[in-house]
């Protein structure tokens, strides 16, 4: 009796450890779309602020295209998974240089001023969101974690592996559940790296943000 529910409550707890890994990888990798998606769309909204404004802004909107180039070239580059920090301090740098850009432009109305004010309200929710981006890339499941899962699991299937050698059933079960097991962990180590790997965010957010941009 030991035995048979000891034999049927392991699989069970190891597979619900795992599940719960894969459901936090994949609500942190929803996250960071979601992420992305506000940039790309804050980032539209402040050219047509700047549009707006009118034709004193033209050159804040050239400021503003080359910084957000540089910021889809590194998203859409899955090598680097993360912004070293001479990095975010750069586009922190030519952020703040787009704001006194903004902030220099003659106002001559109240409604320029209103676009002015927009302008740099929405300047300062993208530098937001992208201190945030490079505080949170760190990953969701701990490393800690992720080594006493798998070799719990390395041991529970040796333990059965030892008593079961000359069964080629439970051997080809054995090895089926172990390739299953694996397949869910390169699942869970690519999802906790959105901006690396096979499966990344989607840039798709960008690629319309760009477009809006030239228009």
């Amino acid at each position: 009796m030991r035995r048979t529910w000891a034999s049927a409550c392991w699989p069970r707890c190891w597979r619900w450890v795992l599940g719960l890994m894969i459901t936090s990888a994949k609500h942190s990798f929803d996250d960071r779309q979601t992420e992305l998606l506000r940039i790309a769309s804050t980032v539209v909204l402040l050219d047509r602020a700047l549009v707006g404004f009118g034709d004193g802004a033209k050159e804040c909107r050239a400021q503003l295209r080359v910084l957000f180039e540089s910021v889809r070239a590194r998203v859409e580059d899955r090598k680097r998974a993360v912004d070293p920090p001479t990095e975010l301090m750069g586009n922190l740098h030519s952020l703040t240089q787009l704001q006194h850009s903004v902030l220099a432009l003659p106002v001559q109305d109240d409604t320029q001023k209103w676009y002015q004010a927009r302008a740099m309200q929405l300047s300062s929710e993208i530098a937001h969101d992208r201190v945030l981006i490079v505080e949170r890339n760190e990953s969701s499941i701990p490393a800690v974690l992720l080594t006493v899962v798998v070799a719990w699991v390395i041991l529970i299937y040796l333990g059965l592996g030892i008593f079961n050698v000359s069964n080629l059933t439970v051997n080809i079960t054995l090895d089926i559940c172990a390739l299953a097991f694996a397949c869910a962990v390169a699942i869970v180590i690519e999802l906790d790296t959105p901006y690396s790997g096979l499966v990344g965010v989607s840039t798709e957010p960008l690629a319309r943000a760009a477009a809006a941009l030239e228009s």
